[in-house]
């Protein structure tokens, strides 16, 4: 007879057949209704069901109080805030060929500036504006306005005041682009009152335009500087060498030694063709009479022209005081003159083309739309913001519970 053994099953009593072969009842699983009074029923046992927290905790701290806090800051805290749009182009004349009648001049025609659009985007983004934004047009005393709210306003209990935290801030109100295609410059200022949008708005127009003169003047001014110190310096050496040539004038009391000499030559030419000439009347007379009294005065007169002659010629050549030596000089001195009138009508002529090119890369600033003062804010967008960080602490929710369940499947 083999002994009987007996097990308590879900609390019921079972007899089984002898131990060598038990027999075990299957028993099903509770329900998800069982389960929600607090204990689950399993085979082996009773064991407590989860908590509320483990079940919708992770819910409730992922999605619901991030919403939660979203509406309260966009329904109740978060500040009006006004926008005010200006648009402008940058613009720089340029010279256009005339067809037929370029013959007659090149007109001009007004050319967009992309490059300097660029700098002066970069320029209006940079702690520079910002500085002068702060000095000159009280832009601090804006992003501090009672109507700001905690997050909003600089400086804030969240925030040091420092240059860098005041940067930051100025970007948050400030925004600036430019469209490739019309190369309009598109200008946005907010601000927390709508006539202080308004306000920053302008100032931002005030300091462009100073930048804008500033690229102007600084390339202008120092190409005129240049072409101006070269004429400066040509009319100067013109003076040293016309002030040399007049006083080695006065030195040797003579005005052209080139045209002196010609006119020496011309005498001495004058000279030797009458003595060439009495030589002949000389050479007749004393073939035709030779005892004729008249000889002696003929040969007087033709040594005294061969006397004056010799004169003649030591003055041009052949003497220290000479002419001949004296033109050497007087020739180095014009040559350096006539250098320096050279020097300075290149130099005045590069000055001029150096005005008209300052003229004609002139920039200016023109206006497409003055700015406005809103009557309404738009930002935030309360609604769409609210919506968004629901949407996505939906979708973080959704991930965390799915990592979660994946590592509990991987333990069991």
């Amino acid at each position: 007879m083999q002994p009987q053994m007996k097990i308590r099953v879900q609390g019921e009593e079972a007899r089984i057949a002898p131990a060598i072969a038990p027999q075990i009842e299957l028993v099903p699983l509770t329900s998800d209704a069982e389960a929600d009074i607090g204990v689950v029923e399993t085979t082996f046992g009773l064991k407590p069901a989860p908590s509320a927290w483990r079940r919708y905790g992770l819910f409730g701290c992922v999605f619901l109080l991030p919403v939660f806090i979203a509406i309260i800051y966009f329904a109740f805290i978060a500040s009006d805030i006004y926008v005010s749009e200006t648009k402008f182009i940058l613009r720089s004349p340029g010279n256009m060929d005339t067809g037929s009648l370029s013959s007659l001049g090149q007109g001009q025609v007004s050319a967009r500036s992309d490059d300097d659009s660029y700098a002066l985007i970069e320029y209006i983004g940079s702690r520079d504006a910002a500085r002068v934004m702060e000095q000159d047009h009280g832009v601090r005393d804006i992003m501090s306005r009672p109507e700001a709210d905690v997050f909003n306003r600089y400086p804030s209990m969240f925030s040091k005041d420092n240059q860098e935290r005041f940067y930051r801030a100025y970007r948050r109100h400030v925004d600036v682009k430019l469209d490739s295609v019309t190369g309009i410059v598109t200008l946005v200022a907010r601000a927390f009152r709508p006539d202080d949008a308004n306000r920053m708005a302008n100032a931002l127009l005030s300091i462009s335009e100073e930048f804008v003169n500033g690229l102007n003047s600084r390339a202008n001014l120092d190409a005129q500087a240049f072409a101006k110190d070269l004429l400066d310096q040509s009319q100067l050496e013109l003076a040293s060498v016309e002030a040399k040539l007049s006083a080695y004038r006065n030195t040797n009391m003579i005005l052209d030694p080139g045209k002196e000499s010609e006119a020496s030559l011309n005498q001495l030419n004058r000279m030797v063709t009458e003595i060439t000439r009495m030589e002949a009347a000389l050479g007749q007379q004393r073939a035709l009479a030779p005892n004729s009294p008249s000889l002696k005065p003929l040969v007087e007169q033709i040594r005294a022209y061969r006397d004056q002659v010799d004169t003649l010629r030591k003055t041009i050549v052949g003497d220290p005081k000479s002419v001949v030596s004296k033109i050497q000089d007087y020739e180095i001195l014009t040559l350096q003159r006539d250098i320096a009138v050279k020097k300075m009508a290149f130099a005045a002529a590069q000055f001029e083309k150096a005005r008209q090119e300052a003229q004609n890369r002139r920039i200016y600033l023109q206006q497409v739309v003055e700015p406005n003062v809103p009557d309404l804010p738009q930002l935030p967008y309360r609604f769409l913001m609210t919506l968004g960080i629901a949407a996505l602490a939906f979708a973080i929710y959704r991930i965390a519970k799915g990592l979660i369940s994946a590592t509990m499947e991987h333990r069991a």
